[in-house]
Order: C-alpha cells, then sequence, then structure tokens
C-alpha cells in the first residue's frame, strides 16, 4: 500500500490546453478510476499518459472507446486518450537493492522512471509512444492503492500502514498533473459508490511536497522535451 495526502479545490481553466480541455481530462479520470473498481481491490499501480488530439475522430457518434490499454473520450469536438501501456504492471515489483526480499516502494520506482526512460534501450520507443497516432502529451497520471488517515505530529511514512484500523481507511487514488501544472486527485474509499475529485493549479511548493506530484512533473518534462 501507499501512504499519499493531498488537497485542492476547484478552479476554473486558465491557458495552456484547449478550451474545455480539462474538464474532458476529468471525465475520462473518472471513466478509468470506475474501470478499475471493477477489477476489485489489491491491484498493482499504475502510470497513465494523458493525451487528445488536435482533430476529433471522424466518428462523431462514438464516445467512449477501451481497449486494453487505452480509453479515448469525445466531447466537445475534444479527443482525450489515457494510455496504460508506457510500462508494465511488472515494473512495480522490483527487489529492494540492499534487502532483495522486499520489494521497492512503488512511489520509489516511479520518481527512478524518468532516467530509465531516457537510457538507449527506451529513448527512440518512448518518442514514437509519446506521438503516436498525432496524439499531443496533457500529462501524465499514477493510480495506486493507498491508506489514508490524520497525520499526527512526528508523523513518519509508513505509519498509517501500522496504525489500528480505526485510524485508517483503505483507498483508491488516481493522481495526475498536466504539464501547466494543474493536478487531479479522485479518491474512492473501499465502501465507497464513488470517487470524491479535486483539481487545483499547482505551486512548486505543493508539488515538491509530494512525491508523486513530483515524479510526475519529472515525466511532464520529459515528455515535453521529446
Amino acid at each position: 500500500m501507499t501512504n499519499h495526502h493531498t488537497s485542492g479545490a476547484h478552479v476554473e481553466v486558465r491557458g495552456g490546453h484547449p478550451p474545455g480541455l480539462r474538464a474532458a481530462v476529468t471525465a475520462s479520470l473518472a471513466r478509468v478510476e470506475a474501470r478499475l473498481d471493477r477489477h476489485g481491490w489489491d491491484q498493482p499501480p499504475a502510470l497513465i499518459g494523458i493525451f487528445h488530439h488536435p482533430r476529433p475522430y471522424p466518428t462523431r457518434t462514438v464516445t467512449s472507446i477501451t481497449t486494453l490499454t487505452s480509453t479515448v473520450d469525445t466531447a466537445a469536438d475534444l479527443v482525450v486518450e489515457v494510455d496504460a501501456g508506457l510500462v508494465a504492471p511488472a515494473t512495480w515489483h522490483r527487489p529492494h537493492p540492499t534487502n532483495p526480499a522486499v520489494n521497492l516502494h512503488p512511489v520509489d520506482v516511479l520518481l527512478g522512471l524518468p532516467a530509465e526512460l531516457t537510457g538507449p534501450a527506451m529513448r527512440d520507443w518512448l518518442r514514437d509512444w509519446l506521438h503516436h497516432d498525432g496524439r499531443r502529451l496533457v500529462g501524465f497520471g499514477f493510480c495506486f492503492e493507498a491508506w489514508q488517515g490524520m497525520i499526527r505530529p512526528g508523523y513518519r511514512h509508513g505509519d498509517l500502514a501500522a496504525a489500528p484500523a480505526t485510524q485508517r481507511t483503505e483507498v483508491r487514488a488516481v493522481a495526475a498533473l498536466d504539464t501547466a501544472g494543474h493536478a487531479w486527485q479522485l479518491i474512492r474509499r473501499r465502501d465507497a459508490t464513488r470517487p470524491a475529485i479535486t483539481t487545483s493549479d499547482s505551486t512548486g511548493q505543493h508539488i515538491a511536497a509530494s512525491r508523486v506530484l513530483t515524479a510526475l512533473r519529472r515525466l511532464n518534462q520529459l515528455g515535453h522535451s521529446r
């Protein structure tokens, strides 16, 4: 499980992306979370790339296309694609270098991905993946399960996992960050019928305070440079 906490409030869209794109991204992320919920709990994390296509698909009657790795939503002449095919599920199960009996924390793996993706073996593949079918990068997201609870004085990473059941709640989270610094957070409690969705324009300080958002910003910077 991953310990993660962010907060935010809804704000109006400002420049950086086509009008209506952020609302379309919100709808797409909600569909992604609902799809994860149908698969049940105790699932591995997933890294997703979020894209838009400069022109709508010619078939306007299709509002949702779902494959094994991607979801495409058309709304207001926008096509938003969410692609989970950048890394394999096995990526998140890596032995710790100093303690092979324990896996690396998934967020540590996430933080290390930008360096891996710029290596000679991945560089050309990454560029082709980013620009597949003429799509343009909007941002990246991370889907994971976590413990949520009150942060007490002296908190250390991992404390929630060891806390009594009455002091913590199991949640599924989808955190996303676009290239302009706009963040999405979808959190569903294990017993909830739908996720709580918040969005915000994140400052550098806010991003730096979250290891997940820090990793997503690094991936955005990498994707923007390709």
